[in-house]
């Protein structure tokens, strides 16, 4: 999240007028939008400020969740003794390098070096489950900067061409983001594909059960919660509890999962449990649902590899959209149920079998038109902030008066002429202009939550 967060701030460097970018802008934005889903616009500002605030409310020790610095991040890219990036993560990483780089050589990148595109390629695994290493990620990083692809196929595309360096998992990542209208209300839907050659069907069968998910990969599932009771229908319940930090905080959603193999391959659906849901605990989170698919990679020769796609539906009431998407991307398992296959396929303890699912009942279709609504938590401290921002622009537009005024007064003074009219309007316009943007940019700073300090 601190790369996408170094994104967006670059993004806003983009947009001031004053930059001249060696590249156009429109072919730059055009990048960002489809390699990680952010396009500049004023609406976005702020979403990394809500995620912290967002996981600061749900934290399980006394210490402040505070936002990881871009500086922070490259350091643990650069730790030679940790262990490679969990593939999702990885691709996720290289996208967000890739684009970082591409901003920093058209001039309008905080950073003097494009060098963060060789550094996540360098923290990735690699064939032999290792981290690439700065070496060959030099080389991989310098040909795919110079082929200034824009596309998310043409990207992917130039990522299968590291399939000999990179994992086969990160080489054949695709992962989308995209928002879908459900109830008046605009859900993060993310969704990834990726093969994975070293692992095989009937390994991923024996762990894939989810009250087995916090036994392989306690790191990012805290806890996965039997309720031995299914549901009317019959799915079965488990209250879930996932972290990038386990020691510091935690999001718990009460799911509930419908499981089958067929002779293709096994699938995993899973909704939000509303009948078990807390309506004090969980009254921020209304949409939660997906699958995971798995079959092998070749029909028929389970021992060939496994092909994997999942799916994940996010709706977080008092979140904007951009804020909702990035907290599927990085804390969903629509991508860390691909990373959590490299866990489960080296765990050696004992696992609950696979089960599938057995119908009970004939489900209810649901008729609602709307969600519940929930009030957000605006910042205690608005309403000073909005007067005083409020009289700052009221200042500024009267000066912005005066000077015109001035103007109009000096060239009537020496015979005001087509091209004074000419220039007098182009003032006018230049000032309109910036004036919607300051009270938009007042509006949207007022109202996006502020991350904490700590």
């Amino acid at each position: 999240m601190a790369l996408y967060g170094a994104i967006t701030e670059d993004l806003a460097t983009l947009n001031d007028p004053e930059i001249n970018p060696t590249e156009s802008r429109a072919s730059l934005r055009a990048m960002t939008t489809e390699l990680v889903g952010l396009t500049g616009g004023a609406g976005e500002r702020g979403w990394y400020g809500e995620l912290i605030r967002y996981f600061d409310a749900h934290r399980t020790g006394a210490e402040r969740v505070v936002p990881t610095s871009l500086e922070e991040a490259l350091e643990d890219f650069d730790d030679e003794d940790g262990g490679p990036l969990p593939p999702t993560w990885a691709y996720r990483a290289i996208a967000a390098g890739y684009v970082l780089d591409r901003l920093t050589l058209a001039g309008v990148g905080r950073r003097q070096e494009a060098d963060l595109l060789e550094r996540t390629i360098a923290a990735a695994p690699s064939v032999n489950s290792e981290r690439v290493g700065r070496q060959a990620a030099n080389e991989l990083a310098g040909s795919l900067l110079e082929t200034r692809v824009n596309q998310l196929p043409a990207f992917s595309d130039q990522l299968r061409l590291m399939s000999g360096t990179l994992a086969p998992a990160v080489a054949s990542m695709q992962s989308t983001s995209r928002l879908r209208k459900v109830k008046r209300e605009y859900c993060s839907v993310v969704t990834t594909t990726a093969e994975w050659s070293d692992i095989t069907y009937q390994k991923l069968k024996s762990v894939i059960e989810p009250v087995n998910w916090s036994s392989f990969w306690p790191d990012f599932f805290c806890e996965m919660r039997l309720d031995s009771t299914p549901d009317a229908c019959g799915w079965s319940r488990i209250l879930e509890s996932v972290s990038g930090d386990c020691t510091r905080y935690s999001l718990e959603t009460p799911l509930k999962f419908w499981k089958q193999e067929h002779s293709d391959g096994l699938f995993l659906n899973y909704d939000m449990d509303y009948e078990n849901a807390d309506p004090e605990r969980d009254k921020l989170v209304l949409v939660d649902n997906g699958y995971i698919w798995i079959k092998p990679a070749v029909a028929g020769q389970p021992d060939k590899g496994v092909k994997v796609r999942t799916s994940k539906q996010l709706l977080i009431s008092g979140l904007s959209a951009t804020a909702m998407t990035k907290l599927a991307e990085s804390l969903g398992w629509a991508t860390n149920a691909t990373d959590m296959f490299l866990h489960a396929a080296k765990y050696p303890g004992s696992a609950a079998p696979f089960a599938n699912s057995n119908l009970i009942g004939k489900p209810q279709p649901d008729t609602s038109t709307t969600w519940r609504v929930v009030v957000p938590e605006l910042p205690p401290d608005l309403r000073d902030e909005y007067c005083a921002d409020t009289t700052e622009l009221i200042k500024r537009r009267l000066d912005d008066a005066g000077r015109f005024a001035e103007e109009y007064a000096v060239r009537w003074q020496d015979g005001i002429d087509l091209v004074d009219i000419d220039k007098l309007n182009e003032m006018v316009v230049t000032g309109i202009e910036t004036a919607s943007k300051e009270a938009f940019d007042t509006a949207v700073e007022n109202f996006r939550p502020k991350a904490p300090t700590p």
